[in-house]
């Protein structure tokens, strides 16, 4: 399997494994991160993020370290939803 650090690495996977002959997911699964706007036609699995809502939140933590103002050790995750599409399969036996 490839889990790519971005959805534009992923599509650089597909074709990649499909240079090698091989297929997506039927010898490969690909999954990526973005929930970019071109994963719907490709197929692409994908882990969908909220960057405006990250950026506030890490916006709020800088401005408080550079105020010299007490703030949360840890954080919640930002929201995110696993949108599972044709680029994924269980492993063949």
């Amino acid at each position: 399997a490839v889990f790519a650090a971005s959805d534009a690495m992923a599509f650089g996977a597909f074709a990649a494994i499909a240079e090698e002959g091989l297929s997506v997911p039927g010898d490969i699964s690909v999954i990526g991160i973005d929930g970019h706007e071109n994963g719907d036609a490709l197929g692409l699995t994908t882990i969908s993020q909220n960057p405006y809502q990250q950026g506030v939140d890490a916006t709020r933590v800088l401005l408080a370290e550079l105020d010299g103002r007490e703030h949360a050790e840890t954080f919640e995750a930002a929201p995110f939803e696993l949108v599972v599409r044709r680029s994924t399969a269980p492993p063949r036996r």
